[in-house]
């Protein structure tokens, strides 16, 4: 019961420090900081010292921290509380063996993480960490930075003749512990900074660590939310709708189904952790610039997180994407969005990074591997982009055509600075979304009996389907078809070709013949070359290169019985004839129908 009540204290103080840290960006006024030198004496180092350096960063030179420091003691000093070390646990390390020294060292870090902000993960041993606008990522530790946990956790003491020496923590024992297995040290999934639903229908709304979700519960900046009904009726669920549909009206969505897919994208972060499997890339696109994309990027972060953390630049060769999928999920970001992308997104990483739960990669410069939870949110936002590979069927579509040649010219909307109001009513919408996961979760978590989804993100499309249909958000998905005619260009393009292809060789060719064949329409007084003007972009390119024949046999190689388009058009490999490799196209799409789950044998 003890610790509960301290538990309680602790949390209650770093509220206060919480919501006066945020009356500081607000108001500068720097009595705010010492009303709360008591809530923050009560405080471990650890979650003490990130919020001082917070202070100080949001008052400057005003604030003398000598004299904030000084005051801090002295609510400790009148409380009787003890120096933190004088109170930590001794530990000897000469004349003994190197694991004895290391069993009580993890021991006292053990005592110290309480409550947890030290974590197993994946193998790495992390903190969290918190940066100057309050925000919390992840930090991997090494060797200093067990020497730092050490020197809070306890005293190392060298005896000699003349007694016992205080001594900085061993850096063997440091390396030691980072090599120890079954470390007492709780697992962490993910950090999250707003309240997220669970596997068992609850919704994390206590902050800190939570066992049985293992995640760790942040709210940024002093959140703090309006009474949100655990079962809202019917009427309270229409309201926060519509609340929601009047902060969005400004956004020139071309269809009922980019709305709905919008909510998709809001609710995404919330339902996230309460399946296993993955969740889909968000695509925001516009026929041109100054429409809202980014806009619209931008108010899933700042709902989310309190800010903009991870919006980066699409990369362009794979070691590129690489380093940054790693950099970014390493630290536990919640919402990554990938802005203004101005080429064909098309990435093997990225698309590996979406359909996996733990993303391992090589770190920069060195022959270890490092295993990452993979828990974000993703959004890429351009002008008509343009998808290749295995992106497509990774996606979905959220589409804003102002229809005017300056969409950044636009009056007459009802919020006139949108982002300063989402930021501050930031809690207010998240209730608003937490009612409506609330209300389908009250009626029994159910979905509707058909619905659209995307392959390999079951879970994520029958939740959010569920809750759109009990909300009444009509048309989820309902634009996938659009989105892989249009946005899949590399499909349309093989389409095209394998059609034209079909029509001009009725008989199998090698690769040899069809430069033959090109190389004759080159040569031809005609301006029509078909075959020529319906290469892809890929085989296009493989024309330059110094044995076009064979890099094109390799594509086709990665590209035999791949269907494209509605005529499912294929390659395929027919023998050989003279040492080549013979092809031919044939059209054989069949409609495959899925049978309802109550029709599966186990």
């Amino acid at each position: 019961m003890t610790d509960d009540l301290g538990n309680e204290l602790l949390h209650a103080s770093m509220r206060n420090v919480d919501e006066a840290i945020e009356e500081l960006r607000n108001t500068g006024d720097i009595h705010t900081a010492f009303n709360v030198v008591d809530d923050l004496a009560v405080m471990k180092i650890q979650y003490r010292a990130p919020r001082m350096q917070t202070i100080k960063a949001i008052l400057g030179n005003r604030l003398n921290m000598i004299d904030f420091r000084r005051a801090i003691k002295e609510v400790e000093n009148d409380r009787g509380m003890r120096e933190p070390e004088d109170d930590l646990p001794v530990i000897q390390t000469n004349d003994r063996t190197l694991r004895e020294v290391t069993d009580a060292a993890i021991n006292a870090i053990e005592d110290f993480n309480d409550p947890p902000n030290i974590f197993i993960q994946n193998g790495r041993i992390i903190r969290i960490r918190s940066d100057e606008n309050s925000a919390a990522y992840i930090e991997t530790l090494k060797p200093v930075g067990i020497k730092h946990i050490l020197s809070l956790s306890c005293n190392f003491v060298r005896n000699t003749a003349d007694g016992g020496v205080n001594i900085a923590p061993p850096d063997d024992v440091c390396e030691n512990v980072l090599h120890y297995d079954d470390l007492p040290l709780p697992t962490l999934r993910a950090i999250v900074e707003t309240p997220v639903l669970q596997s068992n229908g609850e919704m994390t709304t206590e902050p800190g660590y939570n066992d049985d979700s293992q995640l760790f519960y942040k709210p940024v900046n002093g959140l703090v939310f309006p009474e949100t009904p655990k079962k809202p009726s019917k009427d309270q669920t229409q309201k926060s709708i519509d609340r929601l549909t009047k902060l969005l009206e400004g956004f020139p969505f071309d269809s009922t189904s980019s709305v709905a897919n919008y909510y998709a994208l809001l609710l995404t972060p919330l339902i996230r952790h309460s399946f296993e499997s993955c969740v889909p890339l968000a695509i925001i696109d516009s026929p041109q610039m100054g429409t809202g994309k980014s806009l619209l990027c931008d108010t899933i972060s700042i709902i989310m997180q309190g800010s903009i953390k991870a919006k980066i630049t699409a990369p362009r060769t794979p070691e590129e994407w690489r380093k940054i999928i790693t950099s970014i999920l390493s630290r536990g970001a919640t919402v990554i969005d990938l802005d203004n992308v101005e080429f064909d997104l098309r990435s093997p990483d990225l698309a590996s990074a979406l359909t996996t739960n733990v993303w391992t990669d090589r770190i920069l410069g060195k022959s270890e591997v490092v295993s990452i939870p993979q828990r974000a949110t993703w959004i890429a936002n351009g002008n008509n982009i343009k998808l290749g590979g295995d992106m497509a069927r990774r996606c979905y579509w959220i589409r804003i055509d102002a229809k005017t040649s300056r969409p950044w010219m636009r009056k007459g909307f009802r919020i006139k600075d949108f982002m300063r109001y989402v930021k501050k009513n930031r809690a207010a919408i998240l209730s608003c979304l937490m009612i409506m996961i609330n209300y389908w979760v009250s009626q029994g978590s159910n979905y509707p009996k058909e619905f659209n989804q995307i392959g390999g993100f079951s879970d994520w499309s029958k939740t959010i389907a569920g809750i759109l249909y009990a909300c009444e958000v009509p048309d989820f998905l309902g634009n996938l078809d659009e989105m892989y005619s249009q946005l899949d260009e590399e499909n349309r393009e093989w389409e095209a070709f394998l059609v034209e292809w079909h029509k001009n060789f009725q008989d199998s060719i090698s690769t040899t013949e069809l430069l033959e064949a090109i190389e004759s329409e080159a040569k031809s007084e005609s301006k029509d070359r078909p075959i020529t003007e319906s290469l892809p972009g890929i085989l296009r390119a493989a024309l330059g290169a110094k044995n076009p024949a064979h890099r094109i046999g390799r594509i086709f190689s990665k590209n035999i019985d791949k269907r494209f388009g509605d005529q499912g058009a294929r390659l395929t490999r027919d023998g050989t004839y003279k040492n080549k490799t013979m092809w031919s196209i044939k059209f054989d799409y069949v409609e495959t129908k899925i049978k309802p789950e109550d029709s599966v044998p186990f």
